[in-house]
């Protein structure tokens, strides 16, 4: 079975917390990010800019942590694995070139957010670098996974059978979501832009 193979792979080699804080201090980071956009879009101007200055710190402080975390957790993979991934045939190892060249120039865009939050210029191009960021390192996640579980599993080998009663309560739900999700953000428009809903 796939569980006992995947609890082999990660907790056996000593993975399991500097991946869960590789992820969750990265998603501190998205955090300040989204912090920074809803500071720009409601509120008064300084309130607005005080907004976006806390999201630029919690996004900016996280994600020079997460650079340590994620040395961290490279230097934490088995010898065999590491050698594996950093090829240049391989998908994690083009994933994570990848993601650490746009982190970096997210970092730089970050810093100068702090000194001028207001800047729209520098906020989406900060976003549009942590957006690159995620694809890179979620890329570099699955050839991380593939190396680890090659031993334990072949995935080719796994016949799938489709189970309806799963698959649309998922599409019932993600509906259900997207209305709520529409629904809300309608009434805060309108909550905050009433003069427009005439």
């Amino acid at each position: 079975r796939m569980e006992p193979a995947l609890l082999a792979a990660w907790s056996g080699i000593g993975l399991l917390l500097p991946r869960f804080l590789h992820n969750f201090v990265g998603s501190l980071g998205i955090t300040g990010i989204w912090i920074l956009w809803i500071a720009a879009v409601r509120g008064q101007e300084e309130e607005a800019t005080r907004g976006a200055k806390s999201g630029v710190s919690l996004a900016l402080g996280a994600s020079t942590v997460q650079v340590m975390i994620g040395f961290w957790y490279l230097l934490s993979l088995p010898g065999e694995v590491l050698k594996a991934i950093m090829t240049f045939h391989s998908l994690a190892a083009a994933g994570l070139v990848f993601g650490i060249l746009m982190g970096v120039g997210m970092l730089f865009h970050l810093f100068l957010l702090f000194n001028d939050p207001g800047n729209t210029r520098l906020r989406w191009i900060a976003t549009g670098l942590a957006a690159g960021t995620l694809l890179g390192m979620v890329t570099a996640s699955e050839g991380l996974r593939q190396a680890l579980l090659q031993k334990h599993f072949t995935l080719s080998d796994w016949i799938v059978h489709t189970q309806w009663g799963a698959t649309l309560l998922f599409l019932a739900l993600f509906l259900a979501g997207a209305g709520t999700v529409i629904w809300i953000s309608k009434v805060a428009w309108e909550a905050h832009n009433p003069g427009q809903t005439e």
